[in-house]
């Protein structure tokens, strides 16, 4: 199978403009840095593409808090399962506030996304309603 059949497997992930994608080997020499901002920067930087999930998912074991953090944010934007059942994961075990923090924020952006918009709850608006205070 070609590297060309992999790649649209991933969904698509917005880079910051300007900044040029690294791809798995590119990232996979990044992460050998002993440096955590460039590890963490690397990972910022990854392009959706075969093994790059894998790589980030390990990512999640890195002892930098920074590293973790960059990957779960990566992990969010990829949006698939395994993705999803590791920020579940990491936002409940993390030894790192932040990287529980950065796990949960993303969980709530994945299910925000995820859910369709309804109609707003009867009374919700009004004072002393479903939304208002008690």
């Amino acid at each position: 199978m070609t590297e060309a059949r992999l790649a649209p497997t991933l969904p698509h992930v917005d880079l910051p403009s300007g900044v040029p994608g690294l791809g798995l080997a590119e990232l996979l020499e990044a992460l050998a840095s002993a440096d955590p901002a460039a590890r963490a920067g690397a990972i910022a930087r990854a392009r959706p593409e075969a093994g790059v999930e894998e790589v980030l998912l390990e990512s999640l074991s890195d002892p930098s808090p920074e590293v973790r953090a960059a990957a779960v944010r990566v992990l969010a934007r990829l949006k698939g399962r395994r993705a999803t059942d590791a920020l579940i994961e990491i936002s409940a075990g993390d030894i790192s506030i932040l990287v529980r923090a950065e796990a949960v924020a993303a969980l709530g952006r994945i299910l925000e996304a995820r859910t369709p918009p309804g109609p707003e709850p009867p009374g919700a608006s009004e004072p002393g309603g479903a939304g208002g205070d008690v």
